[in-house]
């Protein structure tokens, strides 16, 4: 499966904590430092690992003031009117804890496989709904965002042999870049990266393969549209839509949600159909509709999404300065050519 980051080139993305140090003596000793916790994390079972994980995300909640400070505010914008402010402490605290939790199990995910992930995960019918579209002969393209463990979800494509592999973006240091790719390989999942030849993504498609996309962030170097995003206008990209309007393949819509310990995949059973001929309108009104899905979710499971990331920060700054929908294009029209 192809799991197609769309970050923003700017920032670290949200690789589990695997912050990126501009000042490069640090990197190697971060690095040493990583690879020590993977391998007493590995010797731990998993449920003490877990249950670690949630001491040190309450830990870091507590520590780490300017990543707070930005993911209560944000909590607050997104449901101000619905929680008290103790509980949107609350909820703060459980971001932090979440993310400490997808760490262990991305380092645990060696030890999942397809006779035992049954155990961790729920998987709802998914991989069948999947192999039911790919039936139609146009490929499939899996649009999830930054909820629960978005990390995960791509291996179980991998697990259950589904063609294709991880779109991301290169990580500045070698070393942890080279760890991530690996896990996802040792899954069966390879990874391409964002400035590949995009032709790549329509060869998949058409040889049947699911691209699968993390799309629910600002990202302004990609063309976008602004949507409404929790009752306020948010940049986000329509470039899935306009691959699904090129290549005439369904767009499936999910997220693999925490249950405690264990997981489960919830998706939206009928797929977005997308016209060849879609207008900019409808490219634009499709956008929408994957992104409140994807609000539908994050509203029911608030602690499981990364509200560190400033989702109306670009809108915000585009809306002022009159940009609308013209960043930069990923270019599939040109790749049909």
């Amino acid at each position: 499966m192809l799991w197609y980051h769309l970050d923003s080139g700017r920032a670290p993305s949200y690789n589990y904590g695997l912050y990126i140090v501009k000042n490069k003596p640090y990197r190697y000793y971060l690095y040493l430092l990583l690879k020590l916790g993977i391998g007493l994390l590995r010797l731990l079972p998993r449920a003490g690992s877990l249950a670690l994980a949630r001491v040190l995300g309450s830990v870091a909640f507590n520590l780490v003031s300017r990543q707070r400070d930005k993911v209560l505010r944000n909590l607050r914008i997104a449901f101000g009117n619905r929680f008290p402010q103790d509980e949107i402490k609350t909820i703060g605290r459980k971001v932090f804890q979440n993310l400490a939790m997808n760490l262990v199990d991305w380092v645990q995910m060696k030890k999942f496989n397809r006779s035992n992930i049954d155990k961790v995960i729920n998987l709802n019918g998914v991989v069948e709904k999947s192999q039911e579209l790919l039936k139609e002969g146009k490929g499939l393209i899996f649009i999830s965002g930054h909820l629960g463990n978005w990390e995960l979800m791509g291996t179980i494509y991998g697990m259950f042999g589904f063609s294709g592999g991880v779109i991301g973006k290169r990580i500045y240091y070698d070393k942890y870049n080279d760890l991530i790719v690996g896990a996802r390989l040792d899954k069966g999942v390879p990874t391409f990266y964002q400035d590949e030849n995009p032709r790549e993504l329509l060869r998949q498609l058409r040889r049947g393969g699911v691209i699968g996309v993390v799309a629910d962030q600002n990202v302004e170097k990609l063309e976008g549209a602004m949507v409404d995003y929790f009752g306020r206008s948010s940049y986000t990209p329509v470039s899935p839509i306009r691959l699904a309007a090129v290549s005439g393949a369904p767009v499936l819509v999910g997220a693999l949600i925490r249950k405690g310990n264990n997981y489960e995949v919830v998706y939206e059973p009928e797929p977005l159909r997308v016209p060849r001929a879609a207008s900019e309108k409808e490219i634009v009104e499709l956008t929408q509709k994957w992104s409140k899905i994807l609000e539908n979710w994050i509203s029911q499971y608030p602690d499981q999404w990364v509200w560190m990331h400033d989702r109306w920060k670009a809108g915000n700054k585009l809306q002022s300065e009159g940009s609308g929908s013209k960043a930069a294009k990923l270019e599939v029209e040109e790749a049909l050519n």
